[in-house]
């Protein structure tokens, strides 16, 4: 396969330094974001998107496939149509042909959704094999992060070989990744704030290296007029932007709700395109 020049890796070759009106005007044109403020087009950036086991970090992802894949807005931030490929590595392939078949219907097309269920492998013992997969694909999702790693991931030294194979990969093939990561609260029954994601064991380095970080977890529990704690929904979430490296302003939480039926999150409404992006 012909080694193409991705944004990547000419980003890491030492080239002479120019003035910066002729800077500006060279680059008045920047490529736009596949995801309006938290996906970038340069070939070897990612996303990742972190929450605990179950929260529904696999449904987000699928949807944002979709999303990517039909140009349409994920929970309001644009999309930029591309070809997206999604690797599913756990799950079970009669869970997720319904998760398939509920999510769908809510969209135009899947022409440009390639996808597949596969075994665990190793990364960096597949990278032909990788760069293979996904060659054409703009967008590459990974679900998830455990599963193209070995057992030593959450070590520091290992993560930074992983991530630089990764990115490698990615720009080679002009791509860029979303990539799902579990992150786990000493007590279960506390919630992920966003700043966990930069403190727990062995996500330093892959939050150090991505453009945006997104923390799913369950929404806090709230209080009545009175005072008193009221029940805890567990279908109520939030979505965290813990990183946004490419965001023009302070992203607030989107709040969503589970739904069952369309495998989906409905996005609450109070929490409004408005309050998240500036109209342009």
């Amino acid at each position: 396969m012909a080694e193409e020049k991705s944004g990547a890796s000419r980003g890491n070759e030492l080239r002479p330094l120019v003035g910066l009106e002729e800077w500006l005007e060279m680059n008045k044109n920047p490529p736009s974001s596949y995801i309006e403020q938290i996906l970038p087009s340069e070939p070897g950036e990612f996303m990742l998107v972190a929450g605990r086991t179950g929260i529904g970090k696999s449904i987000l992802v699928m949807h944002m496939a979709f999303c990517l894949a039909n140009g349409v807005p994920f929970f309001g931030f644009k999309c930029k149509k591309v070809r997206v490929g999604l690797l599913v590595m756990e799950g079970g392939t009669e869970n997720i042909r319904d998760r398939m078949n509920k999510i769908i219907p809510q969209y135009t097309s899947t022409a440009n959704i390639g996808f597949n269920l596969r075994p665990p492998f190793l990364l960096e013992r597949h990278t032909k094999d990788f760069m293979e997969t996904f060659e054409g694909y703009k967008v590459v999702i990974l679900d998830n992060l455990r599963q193209v790693t070995p057992g030593q991931y959450l070590e520091p030294k290992y993560a930074a070989t992983f991530l630089k194979i990764y990115q490698a990969c990615l720009g080679r093939i002009g791509a860029v990744g979303i990539i799902t990561c579990h992150i786990k609260k000493p007590n279960p029954a506390s919630v992920i704030a966003p700043g966990d994601i930069y403190v727990m064991k062995g996500a330093t380095e892959y939050v150090d290296a991505c453009t945006t970080g997104l923390v799913l977890e369950r929404k806090r529990q709230g209080h009545d007029e009175s005072g008193r704690k009221t029940v805890v929904d567990y279908k109520r979430l939030e979505l965290h932007f813990a990183k946004a490296r490419i965001a023009t302003k302070d992203l607030q939480p989107l709040e969503l709700y589970q739904n069952y039926e369309k495998c989906s999150f409905d996005l609450i409404k109070e929490k409004s395109y408005d309050m998240v992006l500036p109209r342009k």
